[in-house]
Order: C-alpha cells, then structure tokens, then sequence
C-alpha cells in the first residue's frame, strides 16, 4: 500500500536530538568541524519542526504527491512480479466484511456474485477461511483500477472512512459505468455532502444513522415499549453472536504465518 508506507516514511522523517550529542562528539574528537556541526543542528531543527507540520497534513500531501508516487512505483516496479487478478463480480466490498456481512449474505441467496477488497491480512486470513471471496489490495496501489471491470459492477460498499479513497471509487466507476450505485461512508458531514457532490448513490454516516436511529427508538419507547424491548432482546443476541464468531476465529487463526498468507493470497 503506497499510502501506508509514505504515512510510515512521514512519521520517521524527523531527525533524532540525539544527533547532537554525535556531532558534538565528533567535533570535540576533531573528526568534523564547526561548519559541519552547524549544519547539523540546523538540520535537526528543522526536520524537527517540519515534521510537525508533515504528520498534521500527511494525507493531504500524500494525495498531492500520489500522480508522482505512482509514475516512480510503475518505473521501478518488478517485472516478475505475479500478475493481478481480473475483477469481474458484480457486487464489490471494499473494507471490513464484518460491516457488509448481513448484506453479504442476502446478496449471495439472490444469485449476486460478490468479492471483499480489503488491506487487512487478518481479515484476509478469515475470510479464506470462510471461503469468501477476496482480494488483498488497496485502492492506493498504482494499477489497482485497472483490473476491476466496473462495467460488471451492479453495486459498489464501501466501508473505507478516508474521503479522497471513497472519491477514487466513486470516479471509477462513475467513468466506467454510470449507473452502478455506490454506497460509501464518510466520517464527517463534510465528507458526506463531498461524496454526495460526487454522485454518491448513499453515503452511510455513522453519527447520524446513529441520531435517527435513537430518535425512532424514543417514538417506540412512547409509543409501545415492547417494541423497543424486543429490539434490545434482538440486538444483545446479534451482538453475542457475532462475538462468538470472533472468538473462534482469533483461536483458529493465532499468529499469522506471513509465508502461508502470502502463498494464499499470490495463488492464482
């Protein structure tokens, strides 16, 4: 994933103040001198007080700087490397399958042929496991898009919460086919009107489904509490359930053996 490793670069850029203590020692020794040892400090300064700066707007520069990440990442990219797999499903999960799982599940009875992309080896791990179909992927890589024929694609959900991420989707398939529908999340009403501007079919925003979802419950609660108390019931048995998933899958999968993980996932 291009973006992690710049956001990782990003976080390390800063010089060490322990680069003070070397370079004093080294002039105290006579190994460098005064100029040297001035630069250095200037140097640390700076990268000290850049890098403030460069972790608060590092996924703004990264998607300033990504055209040019991607042309240097096809230049210098392996020519053996093993080859992406073709998408051709009709219904694309981007992001946690935990999220789309109930709309997994009735999508498949309806006859729908659906795939997970998600960035997550432990999900990844869990959904082979379940023998779901997926691709470990990210929309951040470089020839990503060019695999997924959209075209095929009736629907598009997206869990992911980065906007500019949803936007690359959103672009995608509105280029290729205009009338898929795309459901994203966004984590901010700012980010949700962005989407909707882009033509976002839906966009799931979780502070306010949860805000008309406690406004419904008030309405049942003054109207008939055994409503909401048979919901309660429900959902507390949703909830256990899907906890005993979980747990089963933590004690089936243990530590992550990256060589099996990496078998799985370049197989064709």
């Amino acid at each position: 994933d291009y973006r992690v490793s710049f956001l990782a670069g990003i976080s390390m850029a800063q010089l060490s103040e322990f680069g003070f203590i070397i370079i004093g020692s080294a002039v105290g020794k006579g190994i460098a001198s005064k100029e040297i040892e001035a630069a250095a400090i200037i140097a640390v300064l700076l990268s000290m007080v850049l890098s403030s700066y460069l972790m608060k707007f590092d996924r703004k520069l990264f998607h300033l700087v990504k055209p040019l990440i991607f042309k240097v990442g096809k230049a210098f990219a392996k020519k053996d490397r093993p080859e992406f797999m073709d998408i051709t499903s009709n219904v694309l999960f981007f992001g946690s399958y935990q999220l789309h799982k109930e709309l997994y599940q009735k999508l498949i009875k309806m006859g729908k042929k659906a795939m997970f992309i998600v960035n997550d080896p432990e999900i990844v791990d869990q959904l082979y496991r379940e023998k779901i179909p997926c691709i470990y992927n990210s929309v951040n890589n470089p020839e990503f898009f060019e695999h997924i024929h959209f075209e095929h694609v009736e629907l598009v959900v997206s869990g992911l919460t980065d906007v500019e991420d949803n936007k690359a989707i959103i672009r995608e398939l509105r280029r290729k086919n205009p009338i898929g529908v795309a459901i994203v999340t966004a984590k901010s009403l700012k980010d949700s009107l962005e989407l909707y501007d882009l033509k976002a079919d839906y966009v799931l925003y979780p502070a306010f489904i949860n805000e008309r979802q406690v406004s419904v419950l008030l309405e049942d609660y003054t109207a008939d509490i055994n409503k909401v108390i048979a919901k309660k019931v429900f959902d507390i048995s949703e909830l256990k359930k899907r906890e005993q998933e979980e747990m089963q899958f933590e004690v089936k999968s243990g530590f992550s053996d990256i060589n099996s993980f990496l078998r799985k996932v370049l197989s064709p």
